[in-house]
């Protein structure tokens, strides 16, 4: 009588173990084609993730009172793009020329490859922005 929720039980923690280990992966590389379409597609507004190496550190701008940390990155031979990171709460990502990072931002397209901008992009956003540098992410 105990047998099949025995079963049911092991089938279910089994299933449950392969989703948490496919989800902790570490250091895997986000999926870049959402990013690269939106570049294609000349997309304004979206939300887009993507990995890539910084080619350029710039210096901070101040936007409604807001300070942006600047910095390019190089996520393929086709797209390089600005990272404008909201430091306020978030704080300064301690980034040099050659690191790898991650990132989640809204994503504006203009002729020189775009702009994803991290944070809270609003007083009514809902969606936070991140980059991650070395394991730590700053949001």
């Amino acid at each position: 009588m105990f047998y099949p929720v025995r079963r049911l039980y092991g089938i279910t923690l089994t299933v449950l173990i392969a989703l948490a280990a496919a989800s902790c992966q570490g250091d895997s590389a986000p999926d870049n084609s959402r990013l690269l379409q939106a570049f294609r597609n000349g997309d304004v507004g979206v939300w887009v993730t993507g990995r890539g190496t910084v080619t350029q550190i710039l210096g901070d701008e101040t936007q409604d009172g807001r300070t942006h940390q600047r910095f390019n990155v190089e996520i393929d031979s086709e797209l390089r793009l600005l990272v404008a990171h909201r430091v306020g709460e978030a704080g300064r990502v301690p980034v040099k020329e050659g690191d790898k990072v991650t990132f989640r931002g809204r994503y504006e397209f203009n002729a020189s490859g775009g702009t994803v901008t991290t944070g809270r992009l609003g007083e009514t956003e809902t969606a936070v922005g991140w980059v991650e540098h070395r394991g730590k992410q700053y949001d």
